[in-house]
């Protein structure tokens, strides 16, 4: 701890302070931080008495220590390491006139560095006489002193008054330096932290006027008021309520340092009514407020935000300004758009460079993926079964988000291909669909029975037609249903549609049609124009194995990644290969635990099984048998793998 006297001819003012550093000295003055706030000490000295110390090779202070200190020059300051009263002899500093340390003031560090207690022989006693007192109630007054430098000169005036042998004023100047180290705090304001509570206080100060007016700012949202500010200067900002009538009031001015700012004046009461609605609470104070919240949630709602809004801080705001704030957050969260699209090639080059042999086409408005271990997988472990679909991104550039997925051998999702593109028309399925084909093609001169299954989306068929010539083709019932039920409703004809569709045996299906037609023959007409090999399982090719009717497989796709639909596209494609990596493993760590070849989705064994015992069989050679369920009569070949009811095959 480090002491520093300040003698009169009749007090000496003591100040105890624990941190002490010396700045580097210029030729006029000298920086001292004290607890914390450096504080600048400027003598008054003219240009030329400035040059006669500098040719004496002294400083306008100077620092001196010993014990021998009795008289010093004028205008000098010394510091001393001695504490307590008994060093005041041997650790003095001299401002003006003779050291007579009889009276003695002196302000103490207690256990707390903000509160400091007053040890005197004389107390203060400023409020018994009218000339002693600094008459804080003259505002206008106390604003004009402040706003001319008077904080920022506190200890150039110091000395002129302690020139002029002032007791007054001197007191006066003693009982403010008690006053500004008691009230010492900085305000600091923690973004998001909406359960924080802003109060303002006299003498508070903050780190400059930028941060003083924020924390107005949301003083005046928390309390739910409008303000009006009378002065809103670099050097001084003066607010009041906008309330006719109302008292409230605040004036601060910068400090010392002429940085730090400081409140002056200020009159807490409120006359006026609370409100609901603030014009200071933007859409970008909001989206500060609810960032921890938006960055734990991203997509929550509006009607949350609004419920976080008025139970923090009343207020209501419009659902047009909590979306504003929901889309600043976002971005300050997560980046723009058009930043992440610039940053499309550099991560290209990453995902080579961790994933070689991985195509990352990057086009003008386009961009295909196929990560390596995806092709891969595809090719040893799936179904020739892939499944086509696009869904449209809700960013700010839109775009449509096509995909190619496949299924495992445990009916599992296995994406295969991803795209980016523009819209979805012929020209981008084109594109899309050539990528598709280099990339699986590379690894495989040719796959065998590979079947396709889409939506019918605008010029698929025709780009599948061209890049894949030859392979089979299906349609999603059930959007195929969703145009039949357009035109021809009702339960009846919706039954008959899906037993037609699951039909495994041909008879079985020309059943189904025979009896739309007699039901309703304009029903029967338009569903025979679409090839039964697109849409009923009796005529599909068995050779893929797979039995699917519908295009589900690709829609819940969709709904595995809705929530980073609305992403930018940097983090949109590495979010997507994240889940990629993280299920694949998954899938690898439950597959070391399988036994045997039958994987667990496949359910259908357990339910044949029951129903195999109520069935009767009859050999008809050494590996073919005749099975009588009860119902129907099929021919089960072990050798060829086949049966005549069509289901496992």
């Amino acid at each position: 701890m480090q002491l520093f006297d300040i003698f009169d001819q009749e007090k000496v003012i003591r100040l105890n302070v624990y941190s002490v550093q010396e700045s580097e000295p210029d030729q006029r003055s000298r920086n001292y931080k004290i607890n914390g706030f450096e504080q600048e000490v400027i003598g008054r000295a003219s240009q030329q008495r400035r040059q006669i110390h500098e040719r004496q090779d002294s400083t306008v202070f100077k620092q001196q220590s010993g014990p021998n200190s009795s008289r010093m020059a004028k205008n000098t300051v010394k510091r001393g390491g001695a504490t307590g009263p008994s060093a005041s002899g041997t650790a003095s500093t001299s401002i003006a006139g003779s050291n007579d340390p009889s009276k003695l003031v002196e302000l103490i560090d207690t256990s707390d560095d903000d509160q400091w207690a007053i040890e005197s022989d004389d107390e203060f006693e400023l409020d018994s006489e009218k000339d002693d007192s600094s008459d804080e109630g003259d505002i206008e007054a106390e604003e004009r002193e402040g706003d001319s430098g008077y904080e920022g000169k506190m200890f150039q005036n110091m000395i002129l008054m302690m020139k002029k042998r002032n007791k007054r004023l001197w007191k006066w100047m003693s009982f403010q330096i008690m006053i500004r180290m008691s009230f010492m705090h900085h305000f600091q304001e923690e973004e998001g932290n909406v359960e924080g509570k802003v109060e303002l206080a006299k003498w508070m100060e903050v780190e400059n006027v930028d941060q003083f007016r924020s924390v107005l700012k949301n003083y005046s949202i928390q309390e739910g008021f409008e303000m009006y500010k009378i002065r809103n200067e670099r050097t001084r900002v003066t607010a009041i309520c906008a309330t006719d009538g109302c008292p409230w009031r605040i004036h601060a001015s910068p400090l010392a340092d002429g940085l730090t700012f400081g409140v002056k004046s200020y009159t807490p009461k409120h006359t006026c009514k609370r409100w609901s609605t603030n014009n200071m609470a933007t859409s970008r104070w909001i989206a500060s407020k609810l960032a921890p919240q938006l960055k734990a949630d991203a997509s929550m709602s509006i009607k949350s935000m609004e419920v976080v809004m008025n139970a923090q801080y009343q207020l209501v705001p419009s659902k047009q300004q909590l979306y504003r704030a929901r889309m600043i957050a976002k971005e300050a969260i997560e980046g723009k758009h058009s930043n992440s699209f610039a940053q499309l090639p550099s991560y290209g080059e990453l995902v080579r460079q961790y994933n070689p042999s991985t195509m990352f086409n990057l086009q003008f408005k386009r961009l295909f993926v196929c990560f390596k271990a995806c092709t891969n997988g595809f090719l040893l472990g799936c179904r020739a079964f892939i499944g086509l679909d696009g869904c449209h991104l809700k960013g700010m550039y839109d775009g449509v988000f096509l995909s190619a997925i496949a299924l495992d051998g445990n009916n599992g999702l296995f994406p295969i291909a991803l795209g980016v593109v523009e819209a979805e028309c012929k020209d981008s399925w084109l594109w899309f669909l050539d990528s598709l084909y280099i990339a699986l093609h590379s690894t495989a001169d040719h796959i065998p029975h590979l079947t396709f299954m889409s939506d019918k989306q605008k010029g698929l068929m025709d780009a599948i037609a061209i890049k894949f010539p030859g392979y089979s083709v299906r349609h999603c019932s059930r959007h195929l249903y969703q145009d039949f039920k357009t035109a021809f409703p009702g339960t009846l004809l919706r039954n008959i549609f899906w037993t037609a569709s699951k039909a495994y045996r041909f008879d079985q299906f020309q059943k189904a049609m025979n009896d739309m037609k007699d039901l309703h023959p304009e029903a029967h007409e338009w569903l025979v124009k679409n090839p039964p090999s697109t849409w009923s399982r009796h005529a599909f090719d068995f050779g893929v194995k797979s039995d699917h009717v519908t295009n589900n497989m690709t829609e819940s796709f969709n709904q595995w990644i809705a929530s980073l639909r609305d992403k930018p596209i940097v983090i949109l494609i590495d979010q997507m290969r994240v889940q990629m990596m993280t299920k694949f493993q998954q899938r690898y760590a439950s597959g070391c635990n399988y036994q045997g070849k039958i994987t667990p989705n496949i359910n259908k064994l357990d339910s044949i099984s029951n129903a195999g015992r109520s069935c009767t069989g009859y050999g008809a050679g050494l590996y073919e048998f005749e099975v009588n369920d009860g119902v129907s009569t099929v021919v089960v070949n072990l050798i060829d793998r086949t049966c005549s009811c069509r289901v496992w095959e």
